[in-house]
């Protein structure tokens, strides 16, 4: 009995066919042409292969190396060529995954323009950068997403003030977002602060985020999130801030608020009372963790806790201070 012929696996079938066609049947795809039966260099690109589908208001950032340093040059290269980025024609600059080094160098971001990372855990972008503005500088129309920034003194120099995110002081600052992004700032010898908005007006949104700051001295202070504004709403959310000196909201107009929603806020220092939240403004907690003091409302200050809750899970007050309204009460006969 004749026996049975194996089967082949598709791929092996589809090898066996193109192997057997004449060298004239397998084509370099570049001109629909029959050439040879070996793919060229060139032959295949992303254009040839989808002319529609190629990018234009998309800018991709590679690490061309050697150094994490020449990948901030490059970096800096591609977002300061965008020169006509506007309302009807934002950009998109995507950032591969790799550690950009600026050392001293801002970024300074623009209208209309977004950065893009790989994800925190992907894309770091690094600075050495002693400006009060920041490392990177948000601007209005702005969005910075998907990476991870560190900025801090370099071993052996003292940088005053030492800021990881900022903005530019220009009114108004307005339509900025900043999401899924770390951010760290550390070693500043009289501030360090992790994110510092500080402008008159301001409108917008920080959405999972975790933000830290770290003093060189005891006498400096380590700020994860500093808010100054006196217009605009602020919208915060699933934000994690740990520093040792806590979070500080100066804003101080009635036409401002902060709302920080499902979010973990805590101050820890060697003081026998760290602070987690210092405010001198509107400020509104819901469904979020305090760790560390609060500074009590002053009568021109709002501050409230819908669900808000310290270290052991305890309940705050509506004023967000500690309660002892699970204290047990032992009844005697």
């Amino acid at each position: 009995m004749p026996s049975r012929p194996t089967a082949l696996h598709p791929c092996a079938l589809a090898t066996a066919l193109l192997l057997a066609l004449p060298a004239t049947a397998l084509a370099d795809v570049s001109d629909n042409e029959v050439a040879t039966r070996h793919i060229q260099d060139g032959a295949v690109t992303f254009a040839k292969l989808a002319p529609d589908a190629v990018f234009t208001n998309t800018v991709v950032v590679s690490p061309v190396g050697p150094t994490p340093q020449d990948n901030c040059l490059e970096l800096l290269a591609v977002h300061n060529s965008i020169d006509d980025a506007g309302p009807d024609n934002p950009y998109l600059v995507y950032v591969e995954p790799g550690v950009y080094h600026c050392g001293a160098e801002r970024i300074i971001m623009k209208p209309f323009v977004n950065i893009q990372g790989s994800g925190p855990n992907m894309t770091f972008i690094k600075g050495h950068v002693g400006n009060r503005r920041g490392f990177i500088t948000l601007s209005s129309d702005s969005e910075l997403h998907g990476v991870n920034v560190d900025n801090r003194s370099p071993i052996g120099e003292q940088l005053d003030r030492v800021v990881a995110i900022g903005s530019t002081g220009v009114d108004p600052l307005v339509n900025w977002r900043i999401s899924n992004v770390t951010a760290n700032a550390a070693r500043g010898e009289i501030w360090s602060f992790g994110i510092e908005i500080n402008t008159s007006d301001c409108d917008g949104e920080i959405d999972n985020v975790r933000v830290g700051a770290s003093k060189r001295i005891n006498q400096s202070l380590a700020i994860s999130l500093d808010i100054s504004c006196t217009r605009g709403s602020l919208r915060i959310n699933a934000l994690t801030a740990e520093s040792e000196n806590g979070i500080e909201i100066r804003y101080s107009g009635p036409f401002s608020t902060v709302e920080i929603v499902n979010s973990k806020i805590a101050g820890r220092t060697t003081d026998a009372s760290p602070k987690a939240v210092i405010n001198f403004g509107h400020l509104f907690f819901v469904n979020t963790q305090i760790i560390g003091d609060v500074d009590e409302p002053t009568r021109l200050d709002i501050m409230k806790c819908l669900g808000g809750y310290d270290e052991n899970f305890n309940p705050l007050s509506r004023n967000c201070q500690q309660t002892d309204f699970f204290t047990p009460v032992i009844q005697t006969k």
